[in-house]
Formats: structure tokens, C-alpha cells, sequence
């Protein structure tokens, strides 16, 4: 009898650049022994491509050097079969018609949100490798889905709801089963990496360099749900937002300061945790 769900022999490359996003896919996939490597951005991705064989690429759609939908772009036209026909599985913090047709248009087959689920993101693979190219549209995932940024209404949340700076690692639970080890490493990286980045981010508003301000905003706000803030994945998100409209700007330096208050409030919530893990 032929396991479908069986997904041991696939070989998946993820293009993703924030280090904690890889932690968390890469455990995800963990229990389902798939062969995993990763690729910084769109170039390097590129790159492995043509020189690897894989089964499937999880792309994430923002990423520095060149971005998700550009790398998508160059395998679909630019390499030579079957190279150009990987499926390729976008991964997003946006949820928007508008970058979910992108996605699409692009080139890319599915997509999926930030932070997903293990019983969102098997049957996505499954389909995607068995069938390969598949007829894909535009559809709500409410499971996956942290929330929808076009109307500023929540959506059901793979992360339960929180207030100010409470933290609630139930994700992060979820994903490590039987491993605090796990849980310990991704809260000493969230601490290591977020207060550098907050502070870039400051110093790119002083600038008045939005696209640095948008692009930082959009990197590290998937980062604080795995840690059940999402509060500040709220305001990081609509920072995101009105950087890239570059409209309403004189509100984006009271949401970066609201983002740092309650961030030093979350820090030192994960160090209290800290220690009674260890």
C-alpha cells in the first residue's frame, strides 16, 4: 500500500532570509524527514536551482538582493526544462488579493501564510509535488493567516490573539512537541536578533529611507507571532504598509515608538520565560 502522505523522498529548497522563519519551516518539516536546504535570497535561490534537484521551492516573497517574485520570474523564463516547472510554494506575511495575485502571476503555484500550520502546509506539498503545476486561485486560508492587512480586520488567528505585551508561546509549543531545547534557541534568537533590527529601523526612519523602513518592518514582523505578539505584527504590518504607499507618514514615527515600548515590555517577558526553561 502506497503512503500518499509520505513526503520523505521530496527534496525542497526554501528562499527565505530571516534566519528565525528558517528555524521554524525547518522544524515544521523535521517529522516528515524531507530533505531540507535554504537559500538567502532570490539570487542565491536561482542559483541552487540550476545546480541542485529539487522537488519543490517554498519561496518567500520578500527578500534582499532580489525578492520572491523576481526569482520566480527568471526560473519560469530563463531556465531550461524541467528546471523552469519546479513547483514553487510562496510563503507570505501579506495577506492582500493584490500580492496573493502577484504570487500568481509571477509564476509561483500556491502560496501560504506566515505562520503556518503542519495540517495547512502538508496538503499544500502533497498536491504541489504529486500534480505539479496546479490550476491555483486566489483563496481565503483563515487557518494559516495571521491577518488581513487590506481591511485591518483579524482574521482567525494560527497564533492566539494577545494584548499589549503578553507574551504566549502556545506556536512555538505546537511546533517543538517534546523539545524545550527548541523553544529556547527561538527565544534567544528573537532576543539576539529584534533589538539590532528596531534599532536599524529607527535609524532608516531618521533617514527618511522608507524602503529600508518597509522592508525591515516586513522581515521581523512574522518573528514576533511566533511569540504571540501580535500586536506589534499589527502595527509592524500597517508601518509596512504606509511606507509603501508613502502615504500618512507622520503617523509611521508614534507606531515606531509604540512597536520599541512594547517590545523592551516583551524582552523582558521571553527572559522570565528564559529561565524557567532552563
Amino acid at each position: 500500500v502506497v503512503d500518499d502522505s509520505d513526503v520523505s523522498h521530496l527534496n525542497i529548497l526554501i528562499a527565505e532570509d530571516n534566519v528565525i522563519n528558517q528555524l521554524i519551516v525547518q522544524k515544521l518539516l523535521e517529522p516528515w524527514k524531507c530533505k531540507v536546504e535554504f537559500a538567502e535570497n532570490g539570487i542565491i535561490a536561482v542559483e541552487k536551482v540550476q545546480k541542485g534537484n529539487y522537488d519543490i521551492i517554498f519561496m518567500d516573497v520578500h527578500m534582499p538582493e532580489m525578492d520572491g517574485y523576481n526569482a520566480t520570474q527568471k526560473i519560469r523564463k530563463e531556465l531550461p526544462e524541467p528546471l523552469r516547472s519546479i513547483p514553487i510554494l510562496a510563503m507570505t506575511a501579506s495577506v492582500t488579493q493584490k500580492g496573493m495575485q502577484k504570487c500568481f502571476e509571477s509564476g509561483m503555484d500556491d502560496y501560504i501564510y506566515k505562520p503556518f500550520e503542519p495540517a495547512v502546509l502538508k496538503p499544500k506539498l502533497i498536491a504541489l509535488t504529486t500534480h505539479k503545476k496546479t490550476s491555483a486561485t486566489v483563496t481565503s486560508d483563515p487557518v494559516s493567516s495571521p491577518l488581513t492587512i487590506e481591511t485591518g480586520t483579524s482574521a482567525k488567528q494560527a497564533v492566539p490573539e494577545t494584548s499589549s505585551a503578553k507574551i504566549n508561546l502556545t506556536y512555538l509549543k505546537q511546533v517543538a512537541g517534546d523539545n524545550p531545547a527548541f523553544i529556547i534557541q527561538m527565544i534567544e534568537m528573537f532576543l539576539q536578533n529584534t533589538p539590532s533590527a528596531l534599532e536599524e529601523m529607527e535609524q532608516k526612519f531618521k533617514e527618511q529611507n522608507w524602503e529600508d523602513v518597509r522592508n525591515i518592518a516586513h522581515k521581523i514582523k512574522s518573528t514576533y507571532t511566533y511569540v504571540g505578539l501580535s500586536d506589534i505584527h499589527k502595527i509592524l504590518a500597517n508601518i509596512e504598509k504606509k511606507c509603501q504607499a508613502k502615504e500618512n507618514l507622520e503617523t509611521v514615527p508614534g507606531m515606531i515608538e509604540e512597536v520599541e515600548t512594547l517590545s523592551q515590555a516583551a524582552f523582558v517577558e521571553l527572559q522570565k520565560e528564559l529561565q524557567k526553561l532552563k
